[in-house]
């Protein structure tokens, strides 16, 4: 889950909003941030824009523009909503400045005394059956760059690379170049979702069913739709269903849009 790579950045500047230096944000920050949402609907997506727009001309070295823009766009309401249902001043919203923001320090750890079971004796173990053991294949978060461009710029500013956002980051002009199997900085083409595919069916022939434990859809949570996103685990769960036969899967919570 990258959901850190973009929607933090930009919403660690609330507090520049609020007239408040980021290196001194503290818990009365996240409280003030709280008293504004109930003031006022913060989560209108214009007033979103307009936030982010502010935030990049105070620091643009956070995210680029159109990252910032659409992340808090998107993901502004469910932010909003959930710091209105959380109690101001209180251990949660403690927990949510330094775990989500990075910004607070952590609370004290509260002393808990978990019971413990009397000792049973050891059980023994079972009779081997003699039966072969059965072969399981599980894998997760393939997340798939359905726009991922070989040759574009690998080493781009944003979340995941290999993309031509711009002209700089086209094939033939990127210092870069994106392979044909991906990158670190980037999520996977569908040429390496394809290789596994035929990798499993090579090593495990005779696996008796796949667990696919979600998460298909790529890291660029700034620039999601509805039917981007469903194109995307149809693309490939078409693909698992045709290379892998019998596949268990679950949703991924990069599956919904938003993320």
């Amino acid at each position: 889950m990258r959901l850190s790579t973009a929607l933090l950045p930009c919403l660690g500047l609330l507090a520049s909003s609020l007239g408040t230096d980021g290196s001194s944000f503290l818990l009365q920050d996240v409280n003030e941030i709280q008293k504004t949402l109930y003031k006022s609907d913060w989560a209108d997506r214009n007033a979103a824009r307009s936030l982010s727009e502010t935030l990049q001309l105070s620091q643009p070295q956070v995210e680029e523009e159109d990252v910032c823009d659409g992340t808090i766009e998107l993901q502004g309401a469910i932010v909003a909503e959930a710091l209105r249902n959380v109690a101001i001043g209180s251990r949660t919203a403690q927990h949510f400045c330094v775990t989500f923001l990075g910004l607070c320090e952590y609370p004290t750890v509260d002393e808990w005394d978990v019971p413990v079971p009397p000792k049973r004796s050891p059980r023994k173990r079972p009779v081997p059956s003699g039966r072969d053991p059965i072969k399981v294949v599980h894998y997760s978060d393939i997340h798939v760059d359905q726009l991922y461009t070989e040759g574009s710029n690998a080493e781009c500013n944003k979340p995941i690379c290999c993309r031509p956002f711009t002209e700089g980051d086209e094939p033939g002009r990127a210092d870069s170049p994106a392979g044909p199997y991906g990158e670190h900085t980037c999520d996977s083409p569908p040429s390496l979702e394809h290789s596994m595919y035929e990798a499993i069916k090579e090593l495990v022939p005779d696996a008796a069913f796949t667990i696919f434990t979600g998460d298909v859809v790529d890291h660029a949570i700034w620039n999601t739709t509805w039917d981007y996103n469903e194109h995307q685990i149809i693309a490939s769960y078409e693909h698992m269903d045709k290379h892998l036969g019998i596949v268990y899967g679950t949703a991924g919570n990069h599956e919904a849009h938003p993320t």
